[in-house]
C-alpha cells in the first residue's frame, strides 16, 4: 500500500510560507497541522470546529465537545477548574471553591466558609458563625456572643446579658436584673430599683448584705467609718461616724455602703447590724453606738433613721431598712 506523505517540518515554531488552497502542510515537533485557504496562497493553522489558536493539548482558546469527555488526571479550562483536585479557580490562580474539602476561599485564598464543619470565617479565618453549634463568635473566635442552641447573648466577657429562654436580664455580673417570665424586677447590688412587685422579689433583694436601692454618692469616708455603719457629715465635706452623744447626730446622715467611698443618703439598704429590728418600727441610732436600733436612746440626741419592713426568709438577720432620717430630733 502506498504511503501519502504531507509537507512536513520538524523545527520549532516552523510555518509553511505559501500553500496552495487545499494543500496541508504539519508541524511534527509542535503538533500544528496547517491548509491553503483561498487565493494568494494563504496559509491557515487548523483549530478544529470553535477556533482558537492550537490543534494541539495544552489547548487554549473555545471547543465544542459532543458526546462523552473522559479525563484522566488534571483537566483544566483556562486554569478555572481541575477536576482532580476539585478546585475552582479564578483568573488570579487564587482558589474560589474546594468541593472535595467542602471550602469556600475569599479573595486572599482563606476559608471563607467551611461547610464540612459547618463555619463561617472572617479575613482572619477566625470562626465568626457555626451553624451546627449555632452560635456567633465574637472577634477572637474562641467567645461566643449569641448562642442560640442556649439561647442566650453574651457580653464581651462572656457574661450571659440576656437569656430569651429564661427571659431574664443580667447585670454585668451575671446577675438577674429583669425577669419578664414572671413579670418581676430583680434588683442586684447597687441597681436603683423604683418598685419592688412582690415579697419574692423583695426576699431576693434581701438576699445580699448592703444591696441598696436609692440616692447614693460617692464621697470622701474617713477611715475610722466601718462598713455598714452610720456617718455625718462634717463642714470639711468628710463623712464621720456618727456620735449618738453628740450634735453630730443633728447632721446630715448616711449609710457608708462600702467602707470606703460610697455613701446612701435615702432609700432602701440591706444590714444585719441593727439592734433588735421589727417590722414597722421607728429605727434609731444606737445608744453609744453608730448602728440603727429599735431602742430608743435614753440619753443624748434621738432621731428617726427610718423604719424596718421586710426580713429575708433565709438569712435571719439581714433586714431591709427603709432609710429616710427625720429632720427632726432631740437632746435627753
Amino acid at each position: 500500500m502506498a504511503t501519502i506523505i504531507i509537507k512536513n517540518s520538524t523545527g520549532s515554531g516552523a510555518v509553511p510560507a505559501s500553500l496552495t488552497q487545499g494543500e496541508l502542510a504539519i508541524n511534527t515537533v509542535d503538533g500544528k497541522l496547517f491548509y491553503g485557504s483561498g487565493s494568494g496562497n494563504v496559509v491557515k493553522e487548523f483549530t478544529g470546529s470553535g477556533g482558537g489558536s492550537g490543534g494541539g493539548f495544552p489547548y487554549t482558546g473555545s471547543a465544542i465537545i459532543s458526546g462523552s469527555l473522559t479525563v484522566t488526571g488534571s483537566f483544566f479550562v483556562s486554569r478555572s477548574i481541575d477536576t482532580y483536585t476539585k478546585d475552582l479557580i479564578d483568573n488570579t490562580g487564587v482558589y474560589s471553591l474546594n468541593w472535595q474539602q467542602r471550602d469556600l476561599f475569599d479573595g486572599s485564598n482563606v476559608v471563607s466558609i467551611d461547610w464540612d464543619d459547618r463555619k463561617s470565617k472572617d479575613s482572619a479565618a477566625v470562626n465568626s458563625v457555626d451553624w451546627e453549634g449555632r452560635v456567633l463568635y465574637d472577634s477572637t473566635g474562641i467567645n461566643a456572643s449569641v448562642d442560640w442552641n442556649s439561647g442566650v447573648l453574651k457580653d464581651g466577657s462572656g457574661a450571659n446579658s440576656i437569656d430569651w429562654t429564661g427571659r431574664q436580664l443580667r447585670t454585668s455580673a451575671g446577675n438577674r436584673a429583669f425577669n419578664w417570665g414572671s413579670n418581676d424586677y430583680v434588683v442586684s447590688s447597687q441597681i436603683y430599683q423604683e418598685r419592688t412587685l412582690s415579697t419574692d422579689i423583695q426576699d431576693n433583694f434581701s438576699d445580699i448584705l448592703l444591696t441598696y436601692s436609692g440616692q447614693a454618692i460617692s464621697a470622701a469616708i474617713d477611715a475610722s467609718s466601718n462598713i455598714g455603719e452610720l456617718v455625718y457629715l462634717q463642714t470639711n465635706n468628710i463623712w464621720y461616724p456618727v456620735t449618738q452623744s453628740l450634735s453630730n447626730t443633728s447632721h446630715m446622715l448616711g449609710i457608708n455602703l462600702d467602707g470606703g467611698s460610697t455613701i446612701l443618703l435615702e432609700g432602701d439598704v440591706v444590714l444585719d447590724n441593727m439592734q433588735a429590728p421589727a417590722h414597722g418600727r421607728p429605727m434609731y441610732i444606737k445608744e453609744g453606738d453608730v448602728v440603727p436600733s429599735s431602742t430608743q436612746p435614753t440619753s443624748g440626741y434621738v432621731r428617726v433613721l427610718g423604719y424596718c419592713y421586710y426580713n429575708n426568709n433565709t438569712t435571719a438577720a439581714n433586714w431591709i431598712l427603709k432609710f429616710k432620717p427625720s429632720n427632726d430630733w432631740y437632746k435627753i
